[in-house]
């Protein structure tokens, strides 16, 4: 089997994250109304491309902005997770509170962001940001597999496996991560036969 790319590997993450969604639009059920329910009953918008962070500190955003970067780096297919957006739904994802209690995903993730400073600091850096190239890959290849990860790592793995999660799937649902996908959106069509075959069966394997 070739090798699969850190973009396809991400994009597959974003996929079956999404597949429950998948499945109910392929049996016709109201996601997009669904949406609108949740902002209509509160929700705050996501914020745009830019915005200040209401909940990370300028450090920690930082820090969010060059790890997205390294997640899902720009190449020829796209730019960078860094410059899509996907830094802002982070922080807004940290403080909704319709997406449940944000207590522990905002415990984990800002535990997740001192522990990469604290760490890049016993390797010679002054923080994660400032640390070389080098170094930051060093800290991220002990902590992005875990199964390989020691125990004394285990802060961070949990730490980067969710904020992985937040990146792919903070990209993906970003517009130029939708063009990545080839999600057409609602393009007119002369005839509906519904999902093919293989959509349902994959969607109904990951939900």
């Amino acid at each position: 089997m070739p090798p699969i790319s850190r973009r396809d590997a991400l994009r597959k993450l974003a996929v079956v994250a999404a597949a429950p969604a998948l499945l109910s639009a392929c049996r016709g059920e109201d996601v997009a109304g669904s949406a609108m329910r949740h902002a209509a009953s509160g929700g705050a918008m996501q914020p745009a491309v830019g915005a200040a962070p209401t909940f990370f500190t300028p450090h920690e955003f930082e820090t969010v902005r060059t790890l997205a970067g390294i997640v899902i780096p720009a190449d020829e297919r796209g730019p960078s997770a860094a410059e899509t957006g996907t830094p802002e739904l982070i922080d807004w994802v940290m403080t909704d509170e319709l997406l449940g209690d944000p207590t522990n995903r905002q415990t984990l993730i800002r535990g997740g962001l001192a522990w990469l400073d604290a760490e890049a600091r016993d390797l010679g850096a002054a923080s994660f940001v400032e640390a070389s190239d080098d170094q930051q890959r060093q800290l991220l290849d002990r902590i992005a597999y875990p199964e390989s990860a020691t125990p004394a790592d285990e802060a961070g793995v949990s730490f980067f496996s969710l904020f992985r999660n937040y990146v792919a799937t903070g990209y993906f649902s970003s517009p130029q991560g939708i063009e990545d996908l080839g999600y057409l959106g609602n393009v007119a069509r002369t005839e509906w036969t519904g999902c093919p075959d293989d959509a349902n069966a994959f969607a109904a394997r990951t939900v």
